[in-house]
């Protein structure tokens, strides 16, 4: 999704609205900033979702956290994601 993300709340939209509540995974694939944080994620529908960098407070008491990049990955639907080992390259 872009290096935009930072510890304020950012809404994300799916490119299309879904018919069901997605199974969402996402974590930050960058680490830009010194000080250790999580993906925090918010009002998902199927619209889209929110989301900010939490930045842990072990350090220093200051929340502000620069620019990180998020990968998502939102599939619709319930039940099991399963998968096999294969040798075949599509």
């Amino acid at each position: 999704l872009g290096d935009k993300f930072t510890h304020k709340w950012t809404d994300v939209l799916f490119d299309d609205v879904l018919d069901q509540l997605p199974q969402l995974l996402a974590d930050m694939s960058s680490t830009d900033g010194i000080d250790p944080a999580v993906l925090r994620i918010d009002n998902l529908d199927a619209n889209g979702f929110s989301l900010k960098i939490q930045e842990d407070q072990s350090a220093d008491k200051e929340t502000r956290h620069t620019s990180e990049t998020v990968d998502i990955f939102a599939i619709e639907g319930s039940g099991y994601l399963t998968g096999a080992p294969t040798d075949h390259l599509v």
